[in-house]
């Protein structure tokens, strides 16, 4: 059972009464009061529809506005023109290479595209079929059924044409770009070969049933059409559709051009990949022609003008000609353009794939009578210049007059803030963010491993201090110097996890090299925390140090979320485009830092309060930065976390309980869990019931649940976070790393009766941070945050590791404000009673028993008051409960 903090008073304890539970439903009740005002605000409304900074406010053009906002949105659009070319990025863009593309560009609204689909790099085929269905989507290689002889087919493929494996078949040798691959629901081993998908011709429907009834098929009548076809088929596009179903993702193939065509319109595919992106589960194609058909004045239209490097991914005898591929494009792009009023017609020209691996984000350039020239920005993102293939199905075809999003197509709106400088200055501009996010994403993992081996040197070099002789040898001199040696050492390594974030304040991309910009800025970041840590009045204990470091990262982070997650956006341990997890808010593993940094910070907070009498303040305190956390990092408009929501709610609550006085076991933890999550799904009802495009996370979570895909978003997020554990082993090893080294270096083993007997042999050798009831308590809300965390988002394992990456290092630099005596023998809880009868009272209960965060005579005192319990009698404080 866990230990109830004392009155202020010597020996005070506070009964469970109904005062405390009236405090908890209290709190809870203004948390869903607060919730609703936010949600029910127009501000907020419009927040969530369109990127903070986005310029979708004052100053934006009628383009702007989200459509479906009323008579006075954008001009519509009478038709709609789509022109895909795989692995095309802003760099290609050129006045004399590509002067087509650069000329359409002048007048178009521009955005980075992130193209994640199901694998880590998606392949040409698989950013059609994404494109089409405004869901992620994959591809498979598909049997020639020209083929001489008949050869049973295999059991339908993975996603993205890996084959299923059965248990007793080898795997295949892993392919490079290869090497995250989605496991959802089948067993998908590494693709033996460096290729993508072949993207198959439509053929004509007659051609191919006489070809199927044929026993001997004839491979001439299923060769490219020449012509135009009407009603076109792809043979075995069947599999396709077999795969996707499993995916674990909503992806209805062709919802693209299913719904131009059930509201009375016509669409046209010219072009292999086009094909794709217009053909139903079936494989059906309504109008398909080669590449140069002419434009039939269709309602939509897809155009697959080719790929700018290998759409194969095949090592090619000979490099590719990059120059005339993009020569080529742009010629193409460049006669279709002659053919199309763009008064009348949207033209969308997006990179829909990429041509080699790793995945980089690719261009996107929209014009027509529904844009503006300036910086595109997608409901999907809020990120300034960002958008997302599967945004394109929904943005851009509600543009056009008469029509919708597909049903079942990924709600997005796109938002336009002319102007922006010149269309150089905004090629350069988009150039730039790409540039950061394709760095950001080939060291991130490098950045990983090196905090990963900074913790395993912390954890060995505190398994050697485990050493009894090495101790005796230390004697309390030395024992004084290796503790405050921890110390800094822990406060230098607790700062670097946020330092990568503040690296976002510095231009660190316009480096001559990007990667070294970024480790500077890093560096810079880390020492800038560093540096408020030991500059301040705080300065002169550890504890006040912790507590500044707690603090500004916790300011800092929230802060962040309210002006739109810019340090979070492009950070190493934030979220990348590329991967496109997330966007906005605050991903899982700041999630992590956060739960770390404002629950310990509390902690201290709460114990100078606590030490000054001051117990009323330090409880109003825990409550009202409790609920202005869970308010940030769930409000739709800003975080919309629902995992770290959740995981902080519960941490805070935890928190609360206990400096209220209630006794927590494992019934009370689970209702904290349950009333947690009740209280969280109440803000999702409240933002499902917003229009569809202005949503969050909340609002699409809890539309998933009505729609009975609450299994199958469960499974699929089971199945990343074991994926997480596979790839990265490295980073799952600091969470039992981390519990070994606070069960034994922190002494935590000695506060129980069945395991204090394993730290006689360290007898007041070891640190008794934890003996303090305050901070035990914001060891509590810290260690439930991030197990609850742990448990419920995508990132499984990931979240405690990152947490433990903070809060562990911290923990080492709060002992050493606590330098621990010379042997002394057990302690059992009855001296304790008895001293604390005599007034020495518990650490934190009360002026002699607490630190100061700030320094001075009451930290002093504190610090004295911790010296007279050892490790092993720091019961005469806890009572023996946790």
């Amino acid at each position: 059972m866990m230990r109830t903090l004392p009155r202020s008073s010597p020996g005070a304890r506070r009964s469970v009464g109904t005062r405390p539970r009236r405090a908890l439903l209290a709190t809870l009740l203004a948390l869903l009061i607060a919730a609703a005002a936010l949600l029910g605000s127009p501000g907020a409304a419009q927040a969530s529809g369109a990127a903070p900074g986005s310029g979708a406010s004052e100053g934006a053009s009628p383009a702007s506005d989200t459509p479906g906002s009323g008579p006075a949105a954008a001009p519509a659009a009478e038709s709609l023109v789509i022109i895909g070319a795989s692995g095309l990025t802003f760099d290609d863009i050129d006045p004399e290479a590509t002067p087509q593309l650069a000329a359409f560009a002048e007048d178009a609204a521009l955005a980075n595209l992130s193209v994640r689909s199901l694998a880590a790099a998606t392949c040409p085929a698989s950013g059609w079929l994404t494109l089409g269905s405004g869901a992620r989507a994959g591809a498979v290689d598909l049997p020639d059924v020209a083929a001489e002889e008949a050869e049973p087919l295999p059991p339908p493929p993975g996603p993205a044409g890996y084959p299923v494996v059965e248990p007793d078949e080898p795997e295949p040798t892993l392919a490079p770009e290869a090497k995250a691959q989605p496991t959802n629901y089948v067993r998908v081993p590494p693709r033996p070969a460096a290729a993508c998908p072949e993207i198959r011709t439509p053929v004509a429907a007659d051609a191919l049933a006489a070809a199927e009834d044929s026993s001997s098929p004839d491979p001439l009548a299923l060769t490219e059409p020449e012509a135009p076809v009407e009603d076109a088929v792809i043979p075995e596009f069947d599999r396709i559709a077999t795969v996707n179903a499993a995916s674990g993702y909503t992806a209805d193939l062709g919802a693209l051009a299913a719904q131009v065509r059930d509201s009375g319109g016509c669409t046209q595919a010219i072009g292999r990949g086009a094909g794709y992106a217009v053909a139903g589960p079936e494989g059906t194609v309504e109008r398909w022609g080669p590449g140069g058909t002419p434009l039939e004045g269709c309602v939509l239209t897809l155009i697959d003008v080719g790929a700018v490097g290998d759409p194969g991914w095949i090592p090619q005898e000979t490099a590719l000609d990059g120059a005339s591929q993009l020569a080529r494009i742009d010629q193409r792009i460049g006669m279709y353009l002659e053919d199309i009023d763009l008064e009348t017609t949207d033209v969308v020209i997006a990179g829909v794939g990429d041509t080699s691996s790793p995945s980089r984000l690719r261009a996107l350039l929209a014009a027509g009578p529904s844009y503006e020239a300036g910086i595109l920005t997608s409901s999907s993102t809020r990120q300034s210049g960002t958008a997302q293939l599967s945004d394109v199905a929904s943005a851009a075809l509600t543009r056009v007059a008469g029509q919708a999003a597909p049903p079942e197509a990924a709600d997005a709106a796109w938002s336009v803030a002319p102007g922006e400088g010149s269309a150089a200055e905004r090629l350069d501009t988009l150039r730039a963010s790409a540039a950061e996010a394709a760095t950001v994403h080939e060291h991130a993992q490098t950045f990983s491993v090196l905090l990963d081996v900074l913790h395993y040197l912390l954890f060995f070099a505190l398994g050697g201090l485990l050493l009894v002789t090495l101790h005796e040898r230390l004697g309390r001199a030395g024992s004084a110097r290796v503790h405050r040696i921890l110390g800094w050492v822990g406060l230098g390594l607790a700062v670097i996890p946020m330092g990568s974030f503040l690296a976002g304040l510095l231009p660190w991309a316009r480096f001559g090299s990007p990667a070294a910009g970024l480790g500077l800025a890093v560096l810079a970041g880390s020492a800038a925390l560093l540096a408020i840590a030991v500059a301040g009045p705080w300065r002169r204990t550890f504890a006040g140090r912790v507590a500044a470091v707690s603090v500004t990262t916790a300011v800092v982070l929230a802060v962040d979320i309210a002006l739109g997650s810019a340090l979070q956006f492009n950070a190493l341990m934030g979220y990348n485009p590329i991967v496109a997890g997330r966007f906005y808010g605050l991903g899982n593993q700041g999630a992590a830092l956060f739960i770390v940094a404002v629950f310990l910070g509390l902690a201290i907070v709460s114990r100078r309060l606590l030490a000054r009498g001051r117990r009323g303040w330090a409880i109003a305190l825990v409550a009202l930065v409790g609920l202005a956390s869970v308010a940030t990092l769930g409000n739709p408009a800003w975080g919309a976390k629902f995992g770290g929501t959740i995981a902080t709610l519960a941490g805070f609550l935890v928190l609360l309980a206990l400096l209220l006085g209630i006794r927590l076991n494992l019934w009370r933890l689970a209702l904290i869990g349950a009333v947690s999550l009740a209280a969280i799904l109440g803000i999702a009802v409240l933002d499902y019931l917003r229009p569809p495009a202005a949503r969050s996370h909340f609002g699409a979570f809890f539309g998933q649940i009505l729609d009975g895909q609450l299994f199958t978003v469960i499974g699929r997020k089971l199945a990343a976070n074991l994926n997480i554990m596979v790839i990265n082993p490295a980073l799952a090893v600091i969470v039992p790393l981390a519990v070994v080294a606070i069960l034994f270096f922190l002494a935590y083993l000695a506060r129980f009766a069945p395991t204090r007997r394993l730290t006689r042999p360290w007898a007041g050798r070891l640190p008794e941070v934890l003996a303090d009831p305050t901070l035990h308590a914001g060891f509590l809300a810290v260690a439930v945050g991030l197990a609850v965390g742990g448990a419920i988002t995508d990132s499984g394992i990931a979240v405690p590791a990152t947490g433990a990456m903070m809060f562990l290092p911290l923990l080492l630099a709060l002992c050493a404000d606590t330098v621990p005596g010379r042997g002394r023998g057990r302690e059992d809880g009855q001296a304790g009673e008895a001293r604390r009868a005599a007034g020495a009272g518990p650490a934190g209960a009360g002026p002699a028993g607490a630190e100061d965060a700030g320094g001075g005579p009451a930290g002093a005192a504190g610090t004295a008051g911790l010296r007279g319990t050892s490790g092993s009698g720091s019961q005469g404080a806890s009572g023996g409960r946790a």
